[in-house]
């Protein structure tokens, strides 16, 4: 009899990375915000541009933490891909945000401007919070 293991449990410091990074990626949605003066609405069948927004911070903290672990071998591409599977299993709510910043020009580019500021554990940035805001309000304009 085999026992069904989540990837979560395979890779646990994969996975406190991932979270670790998001978190990173979200304190700075907070000032973008702030900056750009967004309106916080809402609307049946539709995200509040806030809620949209950050959602897709985490996704590109989330990718681009993955896309650095598959760059220094810390982990392959398939337990990557597994780890986003379960997160967007876990999180359904995400997968428009996921969709964005995997098949839009915009998104992509805001993913592989955030791999090299990856520190070399993948789970921090090199970059203060202003910096970061820096990098990425081009790719939400």
């Amino acid at each position: 009899m085999t026992t069904s293991v989540s990837p979560a449990d395979r890779f646990p410091s994969v996975r406190k990375t991932f979270i670790k990074s998001k978190l990173l990626i979200i304190t700075a949605v907070a000032t973008i915000i702030a900056c750009n003066g967004l309106p916080v609405y809402s609307s049946p069948g539709r995200v509040d541009p806030a809620t949209e927004l950050a959602n897709k911070q985490r996704l590109i903290g989330f990718i681009a933490a993955g896309q650095c672990f598959v760059n220094t071998s810390k982990s392959t591409q398939e337990a990557v891909d597994e780890m986003t599977r379960g997160l967007l299993n876990e999180r359904p709510y995400l997968e428009p945000a996921y969709a964005w910043a995997t098949t839009s020009r915009n998104g992509r580019a805001a993913v592989k401007a955030m791999v090299p500021y990856m520190n070399d554990a993948c789970d921090d940035i090199a970059l203060s919070n202003e910096q970061l805001v820096e990098v990425l309000t081009p790719y939400f304009m």
